[in-house]
C-alpha cells in the first residue's frame, strides 16, 4: 500500500470506535462505489475509507479501490484468548491512532 493508492481518500467513516483495539487489520479492496459502506469485506468491519467523486475506477473496472480495517474471529479484541496474536499483532495489523486519510497506518508491535 502506497500513499499514491490512497490519494482520492476524503475520510475515514468507524463503524465501531477504534480506541478499544490495539490494532486493526488495513487492507485495499475493490468496490463498485467511492463512499458508503463496502457491501464485502473481511472479518468484521471496524472502518472504512471514502473517496472523493473524482476518484478514477481502477483500470476500466468500473471498481474503486477503498481501504478497509478489519478484525477476524481470531483477533485480539475479537477473543479473551487470541492464540496466537496474544503478543504481536498480524503483519497488516496497524495503530488505529495513526490511520489518518491519505496515509498508510503505522505497524504496531505490542
Amino acid at each position: 500500500m502506497t500513499p499514491a493508492d490512497l490519494e482520492h481518500e476524503v475520510c475515514i467513516v468507524w463503524e465501531t470506535d477504534p480506541e478499544q483495539f490495539s490494532y486493526v487489520r488495513q487492507t485495499l479492496i475493490e468496490t463498485s462505489r467511492r463512499a458508503g459502506r463496502p457491501r464485502r469485506t473481511c472479518g468484521r468491519l471496524i472502518g472504512y475509507a471514502e473517496l472523493a467523486l473524482a476518484a478514477p475506477a481502477v483500470s476500466q473496472s468500473d471498481r474503486f479501490l477503498r481501504r478497509v480495517f478489519y478484525l477476524m474471529p481470531h483477533d485480539r479484541g475479537e477473543l479473551h484468548d487470541a492464540g496466537i496474536y496474544a503478543m504481536n499483532p498480524p503483519l497488516e495489523g496497524v495503530d488505529p491512532h495513526t490511520v489518518v486519510v491519505r496515509i498508510p497506518g503505522s505497524t504496531v508491535r505490542s
